[in-house]
């Protein structure tokens, strides 16, 4: 029986010291296997906050008036994660700003300029969904390596990983739909086709990319 309660003891003696170890604190944050966020932590956040009100700009347009059933899905994909990525990375950097770390000196430029007005009116949707969805990719590819290589918080290095990875299986597929339908990123030169834009081969779908 003595035995038996000095075994209770060590098991509730370990419990509260990991308890106490792994740490707790308000956001994302706190917890004792993060270290203090750095400019670059700072920068990843807000930039990728930016980067996905942008792609989820463009999903919402190409969910609507792509031509191609491919692309409406891949928008429609695009928007399943989006809100929920955008609230964790807004979540992230309010934490980061609270604590009062700020993205100067990151040297992490601001995503590819983008205007909703020009996708639109463009002569082809299809294409020109492909070319902005890409041009977005590459950019959160290359923040979150950023990130992944000389970010300070491993929690964000963590998502930074996840995000670099995911977006390069995207971009593979868009760069192989573009090579397939339009054989490269050259505007197609057909005129907008009634209801909306095509141009440049909107026919059936050739198949799926190889």
């Amino acid at each position: 029986m003595a035995f038996r309660r000095r075994l209770l003891l060590a098991a509730l003696l370990t419990t509260a010291a990991l308890a106490g170890c792994s740490g707790g604190g308000n956001g994302i944050f706190g917890a004792a296997d993060t270290v203090q966020p750095n400019a670059i932590d700072a920068a990843f956040v807000r930039a990728m906050v930016a980067h996905e009100r942008n792609t989820g700009s463009i999903a919402r347009i190409g969910s609507r008036k792509a031509l191609r059933e491919e692309l409406r899905r891949i928008a429609n994909e695009t928007l399943g994660r989006n809100d929920r990525d955008l609230r964790l990375l807004a979540k992230s950097a309010d934490d980061i700003r609270g604590r009062g770390v700020s993205p100067g000196g990151a040297r992490i430029q601001e995503p590819p300029p983008y205007d909703p007005r020009g996708l639109r009116a463009a002569v082809s949707i299809d294409h020109e969904f492909l070319v902005r969805m890409i041009r977005q990719h590459e950019y959160a590819v290359a923040v979150a390596a950023a990130e992944r290589d000389r970010g300070g918080d491993k929690r964000l290095k963590a998502l930074a990983r996840t995000i670099h990875d995911s977006r390069r299986r995207d971009l593979a597929t868009l760069r192989r739909w573009l090579r397939t339908w339009y054989g490269g990123p050259t505007q197609p030169p057909p005129g907008p086709r009634p209801g909306g834009g095509g141009g440049g081969g909107g026919g059936p779908s050739t198949g799926p990319p190889v």
